[in-house]
């Protein structure tokens, strides 16, 4: 049993002993990122989610944005979430960029309803497919929503995202 968890150790620490750090990819400071994505809204009812959003990173691992949120089953509502991420660089596998964040934003649908979005924690991770242009990933997300008479949480999954980035 102590080889089995040595080996195991051992096979981690050479997936991922090049630890974290700087990408051997070009650099995203100063670089705008727009996209979007497709998925489900898990909270009953289950709704249909279509995002688009933008991000400016204006450090090399730290980028603030906004997304948009468009959901469809009962009265379409939109959120409007200012965000904030962390972007972490994989030396071992600098295609792959994980990433977590959070934001405070608003809602409303078309029956008029308001409420306050707090989305915490905004995990996902993103591919590179083309040179430091073009990013395929997907997104997960816990939020709590209020409109200070009530209070629920939501989780959002986007199967898929879409990132250009220039």
């Amino acid at each position: 049993m102590k080889k089995i968890a040595l080996i195991s150790a051992a096979l981690l620490l050479c997936v991922f002993g090049m630890g974290w750090g700087t990408a051997w990819a070009g650099s995203r400071e100063g670089k705008f990122q727009l996209g979007g994505g497709a998925g489900l809204a898990l909270n009953p009812p289950v709704r249909f989610d279509l995002n688009i959003g933008g991000e400016y990173f204006f450090w090399e691992n730290i980028g603030i944005g906004m997304n948009i949120d468009i959901f469809f089953r009962g009265p379409t509502a939109f959120t409007f979430i200012p965000f904030a991420r962390y972007h972490f660089d994989i030396r071992s596998a600098p295609a792959w960029v994980p990433y977590v964040g959070g934001g405070v934003g608003g809602g409303v649908n078309t029956d008029g309803a308001g409420a306050l979005d707090i989305m915490i924690p905004d995990f996902g991770v993103q591919y590179e497919v083309l040179d430091d242009k073009l990013f395929l990933g997907t997104d997960m997300s816990v939020h709590v929503v209020t409109n200070f008479d009530n209070t629920d949480w939501d989780f959002r999954w986007l199967f898929i995202t879409a990132h250009y980035r220039f």
